[in-house]
């Protein structure tokens, strides 16, 4: 089974949440990198999914997209990656749920 469109979604937040966090926090793409060797570039939420990216490609180099990872690799993916931003960088931010996201739509919905 490949991970859902409601990780997709969280994984999506989380990044944000993430460049977020970290440009709050003056860490810049660099000092995020440079312990996975790349460039330094503005903290976005694309770089960071970029992260998850690296990380994939390091645990399933056969898998080209996390469109590929099913769910039990999604969630170890993330399990690795929140580990890599606590134990090297300092910080932390929850991966939001699926409550959390369906709250996040219905808010949205209504909104409009």
């Amino acid at each position: 089974m490949k991970r859902t469109i409601s990780q997709n979604a969280a994984l999506h937040k989380h990044c944000q949440m993430l460049s977020d966090v970290c440009n709050d926090a003056g860490i810049g793409q660099q000092a995020i990198l440079e312990q996975i060797r790349l460039h330094n570039i503005p903290t976005t939420m694309e770089s960071i999914k970029e992260t998850y990216r690296v990380f994939m490609r390091a645990l399933w180099p056969e898998k080209e997209s996390t469109t590929e990872l099913s769910t039990t690799e999604f969630q170890h993916l993330v399990e690795v990656a929140n580990q890599f931003w606590g134990e090297r960088l300092g910080i932390h931010v929850p991966f939001p749920s699926e409550e959390e996201m369906r709250r996040e739509a219905q808010e949205k919905f209504y909104a409009e």
